[in-house]
């Protein structure tokens, strides 16, 4: 059995997901873009999950704020900053969600109105890292309006469409980071639900130290370990991952 991670199985209302869970001091964000190509995470050879949402078309630039020991790890392209006055570096800035899930090298947290990797909160030393993504607002009984308000996210509704899903769910207090996957098409309410089981939350009641966010779905689903792996048909290569440092 691997001493650093941990691979599960977790069902929750007939839907299977697949758990890695891990330390967030062993999580370091990827970027596995090279020669103008994307990778799935298999042959990326990191276990982990893919992470950001991306350009779809020829240019793969990553939509979200990915940052590692301070430097950006998108795939080195131009895209649109918010206002859409100008251009900035793929990596540092969040054009899909206005979340970040962060670690500072000693503190593991949730970040909300974040655009920029420039942004109060975005650590930026070494052995830190930051991944953008959408807000889940766990136990919140007016999440979906605050999910919504995050920018871009009506592009991703709540509870309509269903699709394959991942996100990334943490507790603040133990340190620990679960990235979550499943191929099951379902929509993001179902995940957010599956994850509040998993934590033993209720809506309504109080979080606590758990937080989460919406991470890249669809044909992008894919998280794989040595012990097993949760891989949306049809898988498509990635631009950018978060992978763990030690895989032993």
């Amino acid at each position: 059995m691997a001493a650093n991670y941990t691979f599960s199985s977790y069902t929750d209302n007939s839907i299977l997901f697949r758990i890695l869970k891990t330390r967030a001091s062993n999580i370091q964000l990827v970027s596995v873009y090279k020669d103008g190509s994307c990778q799935t995470v298999k042959a990326s050879g990191y276990y982990g999950m893919n992470a950001s949402f991306f350009n779809s078309g020829s240019n793969k630039a990553i939509q979200n704020v990915a940052v590692q020991n301070g430097k950006t790890v998108g795939t080195g392209q131009l895209v649109p900053t918010i206002d859409n006055n100008g251009w900035t570096m793929d990596g540092g800035v969040n054009l899909i969600g206005s979340s970040a899930i962060t670690w500072n090298g000693s503190a593991l947290n949730w970040l909300t109105g974040i655009h920029y990797s420039t942004d109060s909160g975005i650590p930026m030393a070494s052995n830190t890292w930051a991944q953008g993504g959408i807000g889940l607002y766990l136990c919140d009984q007016d999440w979906k309006n605050k999910y919504l308000d995050e920018f871009s996210a009506e592009a991703y509704p709540p509870a309509t469409e269903a699709d394959a899903r991942t996100g990334i769910l943490i507790n603040k207090s133990t340190k620990y980071v679960y990235l979550f996957a499943t191929s099951y098409a379902i929509t993001v309410s179902v995940l957010r639900t599956a994850m509040m089981n998993y934590a033993g939350l209720t809506e309504g009641g109080s979080a606590g130290s758990w937080a989460a966010i919406l991470t890249d779905g669809g044909r992008s689903t894919q998280l794989y370990c040595g012990e097993g792996s949760m891989i949306a048909t049809f898988a498509r290569a990635v631009p950018q991952i978060i992978a763990l440092r030690n895989e032993t």
